[in-house]
This record gives structure tokens, C-alpha cells and sequence, in this order.
């Protein structure tokens, strides 16, 4: 691609579609499946958290495995394979009926996953010049929030009227046309270098992200009670209506938060985009878990989209930021990774949480370790110089 990069040219906007795609099937599967094993299978919140955090697992061990060869593949005809072998098991849940094969299947859908999405990934940041990379992963990143918000409306919507099969009937179609849209993608070829002699840590995992990755993990495990229990917060506090207005609101404020949040980490550096949104969320968790009335909580949902929406694709950009021209590949997986991890235990942590001590504490918590955050934020990166 050019050096003047014009963000919106038809490959990104490609890759921008068929990530939604990927992200719709992981946010869809991942709601349902939470409230299909509490309310059809009769399992506890914790074992529901299980079922729907093991996805995570299966990408984090795609990513470790797969993302110490990113920079060495040639990636398109990678990702055509891994996005219909994706596609393929999407459908698959409409034949699950019990709840051990539903959790190996969850395993091997994130598996599929996590080689989908670090294929996106790698493209994207290899195809983007520095001095934009910000502002182009602030663009990319709503076709997650999208994703996240269209999602699980639908999914609650199918479940509501007794149409379930159609939450793995849509991504399923979505990802079709993604395999066919991903033939088209202008994707850069590398020459191959056999550099795994012998196993090292280095091969799998990009030192220079290690510390905003560790952030991005806490910070994902504090989101993903909001993804998995706000449907169940919501009806318990009496605001159903509300709760499902909440990613909707999240995905409307994310959309503005992302690409500003972009350019001001280009224009103005990182720290003006990654210490405000940890405090932001952190406020966001405390009004979440104080909502008594449907105004809190959707406001806690705008606060989350500026906080942790603006984190998530800041901290990409920052760990890209840090990485050696040949090793973008190896960082951006670096940081899913750690992403992952959050998003497995999270979860199955704090259902355990929930269950025992209530939603509201179980959010107070959350806020209470995104605390911590910011404290570590101050000593690894805020007073860090560039490297």
C-alpha cells in the first residue's frame, strides 16, 4: 500500500467487514451460550461463565501458537481456510443439546477464532504506516463495536422469541460472505525465514508489549462480567428494558470514543488516551454497580464505551508503538493473548463472584481491580519513555 495511506481505501474497509463478521459470531455464541446454559441446560453462573469463557481459552491457544509465525506467512490464504473452517463451526451449535459438547465445541470455535482475528490483525498493522497507525486501529476497531453491540441485541431478541437456532444461522451467513469478500484483500507477502530452531519464549511472546498487554488483561477481566451477567444484573435490579439498551448505547459512544481516542494518541501520544480511559471505566463500574434507575445504568454504559472501548484500541497502538518493524505480528498477538486470558477467567471469576456475593459487589470488585490499573499504568507506562 501507498505511504500516503488513505485510511478508507477498499482494502480496509474489507478487512473492516470481515472483522465484524468474526467479532459478531464471538459476541453472539458468547451471550447465547451463557443464557442457553443457565436457563435450557440448568447449570450454575459460574459453570455458564465456563462454557462461554472457554471460547477465550481456545483462541488464547490459537494466538500463542499461531502468532509466533504471523510475520513469517504469507496471510491471506491462511485466513480464507481458518474463516471458513469458522464458519463451519458456527453452525454447529444448532446441534448441541448437551453441555460438556457444548463446552469442547466452544474450545475449538475459539480456536478457529483466534487464528481469524490475528490474521486481521497482522494484516492491518502491516499494511498501515506509524505515523497513522493510531487513527486506522481507532477506525478498525468499530466493526468490534459494531459487533458488540448488534450482537447480543440480536441474540436476546432470538432467545425471546424462542428463535435460538438463529443466533448461529446469522454469524454463520455473515461469515460466508467473509470467506468471499477475504478473496479479494490485498495482503503483504513476506519472505519466509525459518527462525524456530529451537523453543523459546521469544518466539511466541513480543517483550515490548508485555506491559500494556498485562493492563489490557485486568482490564478485559473487568469488562466481561458486563458482557456475560448484564442481562441477569439488569432483570434483577428491574431494568430490562434498560439492560437492553446497554451495548447499544456502548457501541453509539464507542463509535465517536475509537476514532478520537486514535487520533489523539497520534497528535498528542499515549498517555492522553490510555490514563483517562482507565479512569473512566473505573467510574463507569462504580455508577454500574450503584444503578437503581434505567438513566445510571445506560450511563454507566456511555462510560464504559469511552473508558474501556478507548483502552482497547489504544493499548494496541501502544504495544505496536514499541515493537521492531519485524515483530508487529508477534506484538499484535502478544496482546490478544493477554486479552484472552482476561476474557477466559473473567467470567468464570467473577460468576463465582456474582453467585456468592451479588451483582453489585461483583462490579465493585471489578472496579476495585481496574483501581490497580491505573496504579500499575503510573509505574509501567506513564513514566516509561518510548523504547
Amino acid at each position: 500500500m501507498a505511504k500516503k495511506f488513505p485510511i478508507f481505501n477498499k482494502y480496509f474497509i474489507i478487512l473492516m467487514a470481515v472483522n465484524f463478521s468474526v467479532a459478531f459470531s464471538y459476541y453472539i455464541t458468547f451471550v447465547t451460550t451463557t443464557i442457553y446454559a443457565i436457563n435450557f441446560l440448568h447449570t450454575s453462573n459460574a459453570l455458564a461463565g465456563l462454557a462461554s469463557g472457554i471460547f477465550i481459552i481456545g483462541a488464547l491457544f490459537a494466538r500463542i501458537i499461531f502468532g509466533s509465525y504471523a510475520d513469517e506467512l504469507y496471510l491471506k490464504p491462511v485466513l480464507i481456510i481458518f474463516l471458513l473452517i469458522y464458519f463451519i463451526t458456527t453452525l454447529l451449535y444448532i446441534f448441541i443439546d448437551k453441555y460438556i459438547p457444548l463446552v469442547i465445541l466452544r474450545f475449538f470455535h475459539g480456536v478457529f477464532y483466534g487464528v481469524s482475528s490475528t490474521c486481521l490483525g497482522v494484516i492491518l498493522s502491516q499494511n498501515v504506516p506509524a505515523s497513522i497507525r493510531g487513527s486506522a486501529i481507532g477506525y478498525y476497531g468499530l466493526s468490534i463495536v459494531l459487533a458488540s453491540a448488534a450482537a447480543p441485541f440480536l441474540a436476546i431478541l432470538f432467545i425471546h422469541l424462542d428463535f435460538i437456532t438463529l443466533s448461529f444461522i446469522t454469524p454463520a451467513a455473515l461469515l460466508l460472505i467473509s470467506v468471499i469478500l477475504s478473496f479479494n484483500l490485498r495482503v503483504k507477502k513476506v519472505k519466509h525465514q525459518k527462525t524456530h530452531k529451537k523453543f523459546a519464549v521469544a518466539n511466541y511472546i513480543e517483550y515490548s508489549a508485555l506491559p500494556v498487554s498485562f493492563l489490557a488483561f485486568l482490564m478485559t477481566a473487568a469488562y466481561m462480567p458486563i458482557l456475560s451477567f448484564i442481562g441477569d444484573y439488569s432483570f434483577s435490579i428491574n431494568l430490562v428494558e434498560a439492560g437492553s439498551w446497554f451495548f447499544v448505547v456502548y457501541a453509539g459512544i464507542s463509535m465517536f470514543a475509537r476514532p478520537a481516542s486514535g487520533r489523539l494518541f497520534d497528535n498528542l501520544g499515549h498517555n492522553f488516551v490510555l490514563m483517562p480511559a482507565i479512569i473512566i471505566f473505573m467510574f463507569a463500574l462504580i455508577m454500574l454497580s450503584v444503578s437503581d434507575n434505567g438513566f445510571l445504568l445506560l450511563f454507566s454504559a456511555l462510560l464504559t464505551g469511552l473508558g474501556y472501548g478507548s483502552f482497547f484500541s489504544g493499548g494496541q497502538s501502544y504495544a505496536l508503538l514499541n515493537a521492531p518493524k519485524n515483530k508487529l505480528g508477534l506484538a499484535t498477538s502478544t496482546y490478544y493473548i493477554f486479552l484472552d486470558i482476561g476474557g477466559g477467567i473473567g467470567p468464570y471469576i467473577f460468576g463465582f463472584a456474582g453467585e456468592n456475593l451479588g451483582y453489585k459487589a461483583m462490579y465493585q470488585i471489578c472496579a476495585g481491580l481496574v483501581f490497580i490499573v491505573l496504579i500499575l499504568y503510573f509505574f509501567l507506562i506513564f513514566k516509561r519513555k518510548k523504547a
